[in-house]
């Protein structure tokens, strides 16, 4: 950023609160006290805002699922199922096995698969 360009950004800011933050003389530019503390507290601010974002980024959800579907209940729910996921939740991996039911079961216990559509299914 030009010197100009920030220095026209600090006069703004320092007409918008009212308080001068620096103290500028031929010599040059030094902070004044209140111009300390803005600091101070802007830095804070700034490592909040990262925060905020690196939380937000971790919260996300995100892995693989394997979801397993009966052949007559694939063709239903699938088609819907799988983009839906795509838009919203787009660092989910989705891997989608078509069994029969009693195969899906197995799987279950067997966590080959975390998820399965039972509702042609006994269990």
């Amino acid at each position: 950023m030009a010197f100009q360009h920030l220095s026209q950004q600090m006069s703004r800011l320092e007409n918008e609160i009212a308080i001068r933050l620096l103290q500028r003389t031929s010599r040059g530019v030094t902070p004044t006290n209140a111009g300390q503390a803005f600091y101070s507290q802007a830095q804070l601010a700034l490592r909040h805002a990262d925060n905020a974002i690196l939380a937000a980024r971790e919260a996300r959800l995100s892995g693989h699922v394997s979801v397993g579907m009966a052949p007559s209940t694939a063709s239903i729910l699938g088609i819907p199922f799988i983009p839906a996921m795509q838009e919203n939740y787009a660092d989910v991996r989705l891997h989608v096995v078509e069994s029969l039911s009693g195969n899906l079961e197995r799987m279950i216990n067997t966590r080959q698969i975390e998820i399965a559509d039972s509702s042609a299914a006994g269990w």
